[in-house]
């Protein structure tokens, strides 16, 4: 039987919307298993889980202190998990923001950990893998904090703040080695806080613990330069 022009272009139609409604549809049911994965984590670790807060995504995105939450436009924070680790405020959660317009939209989205001390007591920095990006600053001459001893180090990430003394020491061998071993981790640090990241990557509901205890992880190791090796085992705490 042939099937005339008009028919095949209305099935290639239908076959367009359903696939589109597919992908609608299961991003949609991926969502909801998230959320009710991360109430059940909540639940067996002690912490609150919030779906949405507009005020706490607000106070991050308005008036921002931070790189990342200064990044493209539609920023909101969601899927968000607090609680209480040691001396730290611990607010887990998953951050989406928008870049370019129209054909050329892109949405990004990660878990974010960010860490509230209870005084200030940490160096401002910024923490990044290198990429594109930071090649081309480099090659206009805007170098980071170089380890000429860490060339692993030095290779994966672009490290930059104002008090480069500071965060010297800050940056011990404990620290450099965890991140050496990480790879691809992202951070920041205002006095009192440090944000912990993956570009443009959302934790695994199995790997979250992980994540948070290599964020309260940091903060150990830049207070107690020997502490791996004798109680952690890079993000795993031993009891």
């Amino acid at each position: 039987m042939k099937i005339d022009q008009n028919t095949i272009i209305i099935l290639i139609g239908i076959f367009v919307i359903l696939f589109i409604v597919g992908i609608v549809a299961y991003s949609a049911w991926s969502e909801k298993k998230r959320r009710e994965a991360l109430q059940q984590f909540a639940q067996e670790n002690s912490l609150v889980y919030v779906r949405e807060d507009k005020a706490y995504s607000e106070q991050l995105t308005k008036q921002p202190k931070y790189e990342l939450f200064r990044q493209g436009h539609s920023r909101k924070a969601f899927n968000i998990l607090r609680g209480q680790r040691y001396e730290m405020k611990v607010n887990l959660f998953d951050y989406r923001y928008t870049t370019g317009s129209g054909n050329h939209q892109r949405i990004l989205q990660q878990t974010v950990a960010l860490i509230d001390l209870e005084r200030p007591e940490l160096v401002q920095f910024t923490l990044k893998t290198r990429g594109i990006f930071q090649k081309v600053a480099e090659a206009l001459g805007r170098k980071g904090i170089e380890f000429e001893n860490r060339p692993v180090f030095s290779q994966r990430y672009v490290l930059k703040g104002n008090d480069e003394a500071a965060i010297r020491r800050t940056f011990n061998d404990s620290v450099l080695s965890f991140f050496e071993q990480q790879g691809n981790l992202s951070c920041e640090a205002i006095e009192d806080q440090l944000l912990v990241y993956r570009h443009n990557h959302r934790v695994r509901l199995d790997a979250l613990r992980e994540f948070q205890n290599n964020a309260v992880l940091i903060v150990d190791l830049m207070r107690r330069p020997t502490l791996i090796g004798d109680a952690y085992d890079f993000g795993i705490p031993k009891n």
